[in-house]
């Protein structure tokens, strides 16, 4: 009887852990095996960020990766389940983690700095030997490059990597605290000191499912945030596209070559609701890279009903002869401010973005060729109505001849999707509609 009893609570307490844990296997062992992507050292925090971003979920395994900024970062302390470091000598930075899990195996959670090499002395032949040569030989060539400093202001890498053990959703909270000091005169000139204090938090959240997958849960984790990521969404999507009810803009740049990024949005306005810069992270990130490219995205909210029309260039503002290229999208909102995933068509001169070409447009052109009105991107684009990348008096006349024409002739459908093209656009100087305008013989 009392071996039946037994038996009884130790199927209950095994029943009892199954419905709580659903995680494999190897979760379940003394110490889970570690997975060979989480970062262990400096350099593979820096290719971690390049190739996932700040966050990545494999294996069932959690892993965030941020910079912080030089110094060291021994001394950890706990408050209320966050753990607080900051830079050795100084109280003015603070950085928080906050691992919000019910139960967790934890792989990582370390600060790799930057060690400055040391001559590895006599040659043994041995392959450490040559290791610690080659990178004591690039440090002496770097100082001699940059300067000491340049090596001393290095940033650090936090990496936290944990395997989520129950069921359910937990976040990762990553905290910052800056505290700066401003003078400014006080009574009778004195001058005063007023602390600044600015706290930030960025969370990332998660889920482990019934079947023992882990995924993030962010509303925008679809967002890339990495080289890698942007270069990808790009290459599918174009520079500017709609997703999950928002207007993606990337924009791409390498200003070295004198390139310059024309944007702009016509039609009923859209709010700016989110601009991330995408950096590259490199080792010696204190020393700056000639011809390095500057990537931007955005996410643009419609506010109202109606058509915006977005358009995006990349040139040299001297050498119109050669755009790097070319992206327009044009979308329809609806009453509640919801993005229609279908795009449509612009047509030609639709200077007020109402859909139709009319008088009002053919006002609109006059006035930008009398100097009397600017035009924003997508407008430039539109004005061309004959296409050959010029806005001149010959798109008036052919904007006033196609009004006049009974029946009304259907304007000139331009595109339905986002192109890219390599012609570019020429704008004429500012004419004066009482000048001539010649029309082209129909013979």
């Amino acid at each position: 009887m009392k071996i039946h009893q037994l038996l009884s609570a130790l199927l209950s307490c095994v029943t009892a852990i199954s419905a709580v844990s659903v995680f494999p296997a190897a979760a379940m062992e003394p110490e889970p095996a570690k997975p060979d992507w989480v970062p262990t050292s400096r350099i593979e925090a820096i290719d971690f960020l390049n190739s996932y971003g700040a966050t990545h979920v494999a294996d069932y395994t959690v892993c965030v990766v941020r910079r912080l900024a030089a110094g060291d970062y021994s001394d950890v302390e706990t408050h209320d389940r966050t753990r607080v470091r900051k830079p050795l000598g100084s109280d003015d930075l603070v950085y928080g983690t906050l691992i919000d899990c019910e139960s967790y195996w934890e792989f990582c959670d370390t600060v790799f700095t930057y060690e400055i090499p040391e001559d590895p002395g006599e040659n043994d032949g041995s392959k450490e030997y040559w290791e610690k040569y080659k990178a004591y030989e690039d440090y002496q060539r770097g100082v001699e490059m940059y300067g000491e400093e340049a090596f001393k202001n290095l940033p650090a890498y936090e990496v936290i990597a944990f395997m989520p053990e129950h069921v359910g959703e937990f976040y990762v909270e990553l905290q910052e605290s800056r505290r700066s000091y401003l003078e400014q005169p006080g009574p009778d000139g004195v001058l005063m000191t007023d602390v600044v204090q600015d706290d930030y938090a960025t969370r990332y959240s998660f889920a482990l499912s019934d079947d023992g997958t882990v995924a993030e849960t962010d509303e925008l984790a679809w967002l890339p945030d990495c080289e890698a990521e942007f270069t990808a969404y790009k290459k599918e999507n174009s520079a500017i596209s709609v997703h999950d009810n928002l207007v993606v803009v990337c924009k791409e740049v390498n200003r070295s070559t004198g390139a310059e990024i024309f944007f702009g949005q016509n039609g009923t306005p859209c709010t700016l609701l989110k601009s991330k810069r995408i950096d590259y992270e490199r080792e010696l990130s204190t020393v700056l890279v000639a011809g390095e490219t500057s990537r931007t995205i955005e996410l643009w909210q419609a506010t109202k009903a109606g058509k915006t029309q977005f358009a995006l260039i990349v040139a040299r503002p001297w050498d119109l002869e050669h755009i790097d290229n070319e992206d327009r999208i044009f979308f329809l909102s609806d009453i509640d401010g919801e993005i229609r995933e279908e795009l449509y068509g612009c047509t030609a001169c639709d200077l007020d973005a109402d859909g139709w070409m009319t008088v009002n447009d053919a006002v609109m052109l006059a006035k930008f060729l009398s100097a009397q009105l600017e035009f924003n991107t997508p407008q430039m684009l539109l004005a061309d109505y004959n296409n050959d990348r010029k806005v001149n008096a010959v798109d008036l006349s052919l904007v006033k001849k196609a009004l006049m024409t009974v029946p009304v002739t259907p304007p000139p459908v331009i595109i339905d999707d986002p192109i890219v093209i390599d012609d570019p656009i020429v704008i004429d100087d500012p004419i004066y509609i009482d000048d001539p305008v010649l029309i082209p013989s129909e013979s």
